[in-house]
């Protein structure tokens, strides 16, 4: 993460205040080493010998090769240590003296000379101590210092694990991802990495923990994926490997389809002393989702068909909900007991309901509205309200008890059946795909919610309060069974 912050300091100088002012500093998320030696002889007084490569090292990581700037050593309060150089272009000027080519012999005074020689003697990986690339600009006695980028140093060794992960990006509940998952494991410290663990975690979020983790049948957050777990013997500085899973690699069954993130973590535990703990983890998105369903059924052994002879009308009805207003429905009344139906889909058949023998037959070979044809029974509860041979009943109610719904999403068949005969018209119904495994059905008439089928979980929900096609809204989890074919 990078920080920005604004100095301004006032000078006063024979009477004349001149302005400085640091501005925009940022603090890069960079650690690096760097090696520092007390020099021998006589003229040792106050010097330090500086390690030349590992000074350009960490330059080349400041990314200053099309800048010019001053490099200076800095405490955390941003007190000058010393100046090491200058850098135009990428070509560098250093301010003290090179000796035997690897190391500069810097001069300083006794305080930051104390200072510097205390901290790499204390072997601490965060010493407090920067170097500082900085810009100055004068406009008359105005002078303006600009620091364009920084690095914290470390005098002592550590070891630096690095990982780089190579994943699928999109699994399903279940699914082993074995050899598909690899890693590149880096030790870009100088001293070896030695018995150190490596795990993969499913996470809701970018916060994969480095702390050991379980594998978990049900998902929660910060889960192993089942044998994700291995050990590195060592890592010699330098030295990077491609490390594949022995175990299956399988995600949790139990994990909801949707938005997560995928972790590898190296030193699992924070075993291994390292000079940036932060480049442990490869934290990448990670979706889980379900391939489409060939077929969702609901199985609504609650319907009903309700005939009103008198007053023509037709509902259908199931769970409390209507499937139909009669409108894609033809009626006629041939005597007072005697009742024909018809849906618009039905070709060549329709429903003949004769009160007085409580029965239901399909016709097949008749015009509708007229005696005659080949019937068969179809078996159905019937329940009947009023009614003789002379007078007609005032309601006619026939339970569809092998009513279902149908949907096929590839397709884009939807469907509503009862003794394998359509009773739906499609242009009323509106289907939705909200997630891979969340689809939205509402029956245009419906005034209040709609459903909600979750094949993942197999349940159907009714919604309340939300908006079809998009998430919220209160659900209720309705009595009806839901079954996936793939």
């Amino acid at each position: 993460m990078k920080k920005s912050i604004l100095t301004m300091v006032f000078v006063l100088v024979f009477g004349c205040t001149i302005f400085l002012s640091t501005t925009a500093v940022t603090a890069q998320d960079c650690i690096k080493l760097l090696k520092i030696q007390e020099p021998t002889g006589s003229k040792a007084k106050n010097r330090l010998l500086f390690n030349v490569e590992q000074l350009k090292a960490i330059m080349d990581a400041m990314n200053l090769k099309d800048v010019s700037a001053n490099i200076e050593l800095v405490d955390d309060t941003e007190n000058v240590l010393a100046t090491l150089a200058k850098i135009k272009s990428g070509t560098i000027k250093w301010s003290h003296k090179i000796v035997g080519g690897t190391s500069m012999l810097v001069k300083l005074k006794s305080e930051p000379y104390q200072f510097l020689l205390a901290k790499v003697k204390e072997k601490s990986k965060n010493p407090g101590v920067r170097i500082l690339a900085s810009e100055v600009s004068k406009a008359g006695r105005t002078e303006t210092k600009v620091t364009i980028s920084s690095c914290n140093v470390t005098f002592a060794e550590f070891a630096d694990l690095v990982v780089i992960m190579k994943y699928p990006f999109n699994a399903s509940p279940g699914q082993t991802l074995g050899k598909d998952v690899s890693l590149t494991i880096e030790n870009k410290g100088t001293v070896p990495a030695e018995n150190f663990d490596v795990q993969m975690v499913l996470s809701s979020d970018t916060n994969v923990p480095v702390e050991p983790v379980t594998y978990s049948e049900e998902f929660k957050d910060n889960t192993l994926l089942e044998q994700g777990k291995e050990t590195v013997a060592a890592l010699q500085p330098g030295e990077h490997i491609t490390l594949s899973f022995k175990g299956s690699l399988k995600v949790p069954p139990g994990t909801t389809p949707g938005r997560y993130y995928l972790g590898a973590v190296v030193d699992a535990g924070d075993k291994i002393k390292e000079l940036n703990e932060k480049n442990n983890i490869d934290t990448r998105l990670f979706m889980v989702s379900l391939p489409e369903p060939k077929r969702v059924i609901l199985e609504l052994p609650d319907t009903q068909l309700v005939y009103e002879p008198t007053k023509f009308g037709l509902n259908i009805v199931s769970h409390g909900f209507l499937l139909s207003n009669g409108a894609d429905w033809r009626k006629c009344n041939i005597r007072p007991y005697v009742f024909q139906i018809k849906h618009a889909a039905w070709e060549d058949l329709h429903w003949e309901i004769n009160t007085l023998e409580r029965g239901v037959w399909q016709i097949t070979g008749a015009k509708y509205c007229k005696t005659g044809g080949k019937a068969r029974e179809v078996k159905l509860k019937m329940n009947i309200k009023g009614g003789s041979r002379a007078v007609p009943p005032t309601r006619v109610i026939l339970g569809l008890i092998d009513a279902r719904l149908e949907y096929e999403p590839t397709a884009q068949k939807f469907r509503i059946l009862t003794n394998e005969n359509q009773i739906q018209y499609i242009p009323y119904w509106q289907v939705i795909k909200l997630k891979s495994h969340l689809y939205h059905i509402r029956f245009r008439l419906w005034t209040e919610g709609f459903w909600e089928l979750d094949v993942f979980k197999k349940q159907l929900r009714k919604i309340t309060g939300g908006k079809i096609g998009q998430e919220g809204g209160t659900a209720e989890p309705l009595d009806i069974t839901l079954k996936v074919e793939q």
